[in-house]
């Protein structure tokens, strides 16, 4: 085992301090309830569907929830963030079950030329004969059909029960049935119950949104999975956990223990969380405990500066998950797999998002940014590229020997990253939309650029155009097999809520 002191970086710390010390002057007073609840609503839809409350910018996204604000599927008994005023009236109360969904039919081509840049310059050469020049692309097609089911049980005030499955096609792969569990996922599953007004639990599997971030959240410390920057709206697995919600005034208290696949008492991990709210802003404290885990802390702020929603995210660990790669030093060669059991990380995260909506017409534009500081990551991403190379080689005199890497060892393996979106939805008012969303990894110099646009011909039937590019060396984190340039079309048909 060896320390991991180096990995931490003062001068992130202090610029993190820095915004959080400054930032209250300027923020707007929203009011009572949730830093970001009045702003948010109007920029990012009703929050129906966020577990933790309307006070998590990470699940308030630029589209409307899954189910929207007549289904109520997520509601806590009460919103994380917001006045505990008619507790009570928080639950609906109904006679029957709840029953819907969304369904999701979408068919699309794609063709990608890979170097495209050296292709260009080829066509623009005067010495080379155009029919020397290969144009060929590869060509690729999907279809993808899923359908997410719900149901939504509330007897009284105080019980709830709620499900939530996806269903996803193909039913077999090439010519094997898949596994139920393939076909059939439990998204969520728990109940809702109180004791005297005065605590609230939800057990069972469910979604736990500790973070703010929207593309990267280091401060979600709980989640099964992370979120997918490149499908930021995407939802998140849960661990099977009880949450135990306590709340006070405008504040909120939270104890969680989490029993995600245990098999002995020692496994039970167990977090807590405590979020503030003053005037405008709004503050959560956390930390997280489970064995073979780095016992880990966490800091997060949310507030509106003026028409632009910030937030901003720190997270320390003691020690890592993590399996590292470093190079020997002379006299011998290879490479060396280590473990950190102590020493400080330290994560950090800070962002912004704003939407702009025109009065006159349905028309809206959106903004969002966000800078990343990896502390578990690496100041030269490529060691883990070269040490893959040299496993690869060695695998011709041994064949049992194994890298010894998992995929989360080697995902996110830069030190700082970047990540932009924005987008026109229904352009002056017409059925034309389009997005960018563009991504860099600082470390390896790769990154992801995605310029699209959709028009909606009917009811049911929206057509989109998708060019992403992708840059920076072979092997790269977002270009794994070097720079390519792809056109992607697609026709969602049919798809909807219900």
């Amino acid at each position: 085992m060896k320390r991991a002191y180096e990995n931490f970086n003062p001068a992130c710390l202090l610029a993190l301090i820095a915004v959080l010390a400054f930032a209250p002057p300027v923020f707007a007073d929203s009011g009572e309830g949730s830093p970001i609840a009045t702003d948010e609503e109007s920029l990012f839809g009703e929050a129906a569907g966020d577990e933790e409350g309307a006070a998590d910018a990470r699940d308030t996204g630029f589209e409307d929830d899954l189910f929207g604000e007549a289904s109520d599927v997520n509601t806590p008994f009460i919103q994380e963030g917001r006045s505990t005023s008619g507790i009570g009236s928080t639950l609906l109360v109904s006679e029957g079950v709840e029953l819907g969904g969304e369904y999701s039919f979408t068919a699309s081509s794609g063709w990608q030329w890979d170097e495209p840049t050296a292709l260009l310059r080829d066509l623009a050469d005067p010495d080379v004969e155009p029919k020397d020049v290969d144009l060929g692309a590869t060509g690729s097609a999907a279809v993808d059909l899923n359908a997410t089911l719900f149901f939504d049980a509330r007897p009284s005030e105080d019980f709830r029960v709620f499900g939530k499955t996806t269903v996803t096609h193909p039913f077999d792969d090439n010519g094997g049935i898949r596994s139920f569990d393939e076909v059939f996922h439990i998204d969520e599953l728990f109940s809702d119950f109180a004791w005297n007004d005065t605590l609230f639990f939800r057990g069972g599997k469910h979604t736990i949104n500790w973070g703010v971030g929207y593309f990267f959240s280091p401060a979600d410390l709980i989640n099964v999975t992370e979120i997918d920057p490149e499908d930021p709206e995407a939802d998140r697995e849960g661990p099977v956990s009880l949450k135990i919600q306590f709340p006070f005034g405008a504040h909120n208290a939270y104890l969680y223990g989490i029993a995600n696949r245990v098999d002995a008492p020692e496994e039970f991990g167990i977090a807590g969380k405590v979020e503030l709210v003053f005037g405008g802003m709004e503050f959560g404290v956390g930390g997280l405990y489970q064995k073979d885990t780095a016992p880990s802390a966490m800091l997060t702020v949310s507030a509106p500066l003026y028409d632009v929603d910030v937030f901003a995210e720190a997270v320390f660990r003691y020690g890592s998950d993590r399996t590292f790669v470093t190079a020997l030093d002379a006299p011998s060669t290879g490479y060396e797999l280590v473990m950190y059991d102590d020493g400080l990380f330290f994560n950090a995260t800070v962002g912004f998002s704003f939407l702009y909506t025109f009065d006159e017409v349905a028309s809206s534009v959106h903004v969002a940014g966000q800078y990343l500081f990896n502390g578990e990551g690496y100041d030269d991403p490529s060691i883990i590229k070269d040490y893959l190379g040299y496993i690869i080689a060695a695998k011709l005199f041994d064949p049992n020997i194994v890298s010894g890497l998992s995929p989360s060892d080697m995902m996110n393996a830069g030190k700082h990253y970047t990540a932009f979106s924005g987008g026109w939805n229904s352009v002056f008012g017409s059925d034309f939309s389009t997005q960018m969303l563009w991504m860099h990894n600082y470390s390896d110099a790769s990154g992801w650029i995605s310029p699209s646009l959709s028009v909606a011909l009917v009811d049911g039937l929206t057509i989109s155009l998708k060019t992403p590019y992708r840059y920076g060396e072979k092997g790269g984190e977002y270009s794994p097999g070097g720079e390519s340039l792809s056109i992607q079309l697609s026709a969602n048909l049919g798809s909807g809520r219900y």
